[in-house]
């Protein structure tokens, strides 16, 4: 009995965080599997680029989904009985995998929406400066990844470097600081183009709501992927152990399944005809069958009457 007699330090704030964090960042990669399996079906026209990004995205997800998977089990059974005797468990490489893979998801879907915002101005100087919180977003991604695969005390309760006091706290905030500011950036800018686009179509009121429905849109999923943003980095200021790790563990779910419904939600709105291709010589704009989709940040794309759209194409 003596054996057992000394407590498992942290085991709900800190393997407790991650397992459910794990569960539901499953359950959500089960939407986003489901997503995938739709788009492919809806949209087999469309360009090359946009399927490999989807398929890209996914196999990402698949394997972060994997690496924590893999990395809870060692920590929870292989290490898992010699908990009372050994607080400090090294870090699974398959965990500190999941970092990499967030950040190539964070990067591929923010980049795609920044490109999104190109087309929809028509300028540069939004999508250059979403790109550029992005790619520093990435930068400290990969510096915080090589400090953990390479460092050989990183531990998961209890002890340096996973938490605050022993690690680089400035290259975590930085990444959740950039990442949320990405994300309202993104979110900011297609609202406010989209809203200029609804004040130019006075005299189309069918058009005009499926902008107010955009923009509805872009700021409650913006709202989701933030507030995940927002907890991490209250929780990893405010508690010495891994809570915040459940918000890491499925922000990159619900970035993937934004796109997803983003590029699915064209379907939708080619369903509704919102449309007024008859009265184009009055506006000069039409609204494309594809264009129209939603995300946390969506975008619209505005072609003039003179453009050519083909169905499923970018």
């Amino acid at each position: 009995m003596s054996a057992f007699s000394s407590p498992i330090p942290g085991i709900d704030g800190n393997l407790g965080a991650i397992l459910i964090g794990g569960v539901l960042g499953t359950f959500l990669f089960g939407i986003a599997t489901l997503q995938t399996y739709n788009y492919y079906n809806l949209y087999p026209t469309d360009s090359t680029v946009i399927k490999v990004l989807v398929s890209s995205i996914w196999l990402i997800e698949l394997g972060h989904t994997i690496g924590f998977w893999h990395a809870f089990y060692q920590l929870s059974v292989t290490y898992g009985q010699l908990a009372h005797i050994l607080p400090i468990v090294e870090a699974p490489h398959s965990l500190v995998l999941t970092i990499l893979f967030a950040g190539l998801i964070n990067l591929l879907v923010q980049t795609f929406f920044a490109y999104r915002i190109r087309t929809l101005s028509g300028k540069w100087l939004m999508p250059i400066i979403c790109c550029i919180l992005t790619t520093a977003r990435f930068a400290f991604d990969i510096i915080m990844f090589v400090f953990f695969w390479t460092s050989a005390a990183a531990t998961t309760a209890g002890t340096p470097p996973l938490q605050k006091k022993a690690y680089r706290a400035w290259n975590m905030i930085s990444v959740l600081s950039l990442g949320l500011a990405a994300d309202v950036f993104i979110a900011a800018s297609m609202c406010f183009y989209l809203w200029k686009i609804r004040s130019t179509m006075s005299h189309f009121q069918q058009t005009r709501n499926t902008v107010d429905t955009l923009i509805v849109w872009c700021v409650e999923t913006t709202t989701l992927t933030s507030a995940t943003s927002v907890l991490q980095l209250i929780f990893f200021l405010a508690r010495p152990d891994l809570v915040w790790m459940t918000f890491f563990l499925i922000q990159p779910k619900l970035i993937t399944n934004s796109i997803l419904a983003h590029l699915n939600g064209r379907e939708r709105f080619r369903q509704s005809r919102t449309a007024y291709r008859s009265d184009t010589s009055h506006s000069g704009r039409i609204i494309a069958d594809d264009s129209l989709a939603f995300r946390a940040g969506a975008s619209t794309e505005i072609r003039r009457d003179t453009d050519s759209y083909p169905r499923g194409k970018l």
